[in-house]
C-alpha cells in the first residue's frame, strides 16, 4: 500500500483530477498506517527502494 500510494503521488503531478489522485493516495497511506499498526513494533517496517540519485552518491563517497 506504501508503493501504491507513491505511485499516486508520481501520478499526480500528471492528472487533471488531482483531488480523486490524492484522495486515492491518502487512502492507500492510511492502509499501510493501519496495517503497520498491528504488527510488533519492531517488525514494522516498509522498505523501499534508494532512488538512482542516492545510488550515485553512495558510490561516490566510496571512491574518495
Amino acid at each position: 500500500m506504501y508503493q501504491r500510494a507513491r505511485k499516486f503521488q508520481e501520478n499526480a503531478i500528471q492528472s487533471t483530477d488531482v483531488i480523486a489522485l490524492m484522495e486515492e493516495q491518502l487512502e492507500a497511506y492510511l492502509l499501510a498506517i493501519n496495517s503497520l499498526s498491528l504488527l510488533d513494533t519492531r517488525c514494522a517496517w516498509v522498505i523501499t527502494q534508494a532512488p538512482p540519485s542516492a545510488m550515485i552518491d553512495v558510490e561516490v563517497s566510496q571512491q574518495n
